[in-house]
């Protein structure tokens, strides 16, 4: 409850560190330790500012949610949630959205129509729109090329 607006970019990233450790390998206890302290500091930082840096926080969510039982705060309803929270919040100004999408939720639904048309809509923003998140674009546009490429090896059947 200490904690304020101004700590959400703090909150964040010491979020996204735990869980990005824990998703390297998540049979390592230290890893795994952190995993609900890391929950946490994402819910506080989505309860204080939920919209900050055009919806990473719900970004993370959209990553995160299909992995985690819904009594723990996930599941698919909760990321397709976000994701429409997180293209609110940005503005059509971040691909990166449509990439975290396309790789959390429309992978694991078998979903290629959704995973398609998220793709397509991360490559369709024009990272020069905003000079403060072209590299970030333009790295998501690539990993959406990436992924387009690797449709056969992420989907059963192919529409």
């Amino acid at each position: 409850r200490k904690l304020k607006k101004k700590d959400v970019p703090l909150l964040y990233w010491a979020s996204a560190s735990a869980l990005g450790a824990f998703s390297l390998d998540p049979f390592d206890p230290a890893a795994s330790r952190h995993l609900a302290s890391a929950v946490a500091m994402l819910e506080r930082a989505l309860a204080l500012d939920p919209d900050w840096n055009y919806g990473a926080l719900h970004e993370l969510v959209i990553q995160l949610s299909p992995s985690l039982p819904e009594a723990l705060g996930g599941g698919i309803i909760r990321a397709e949630r976000a994701y429409k929270q997180a293209l609110a919040a940005a503005g059509g100004l971040r691909a990166s959205p449509h990439v975290s999408y396309a790789s959390s939720v429309c992978v694991g639904r078998q979903d290629y129509a959704a995973f398609r048309e998220a793709l397509e809509a991360a490559l369709a923003v024009d990272p020069d729109a905003d000079p403060s998140g072209r590299l970030a674009n333009i790295i998501a546009q690539r990993n959406a090329r990436r992924l387009l490429a690797s449709a056969p090896q992420l989907f059963l059947i192919l529409e």
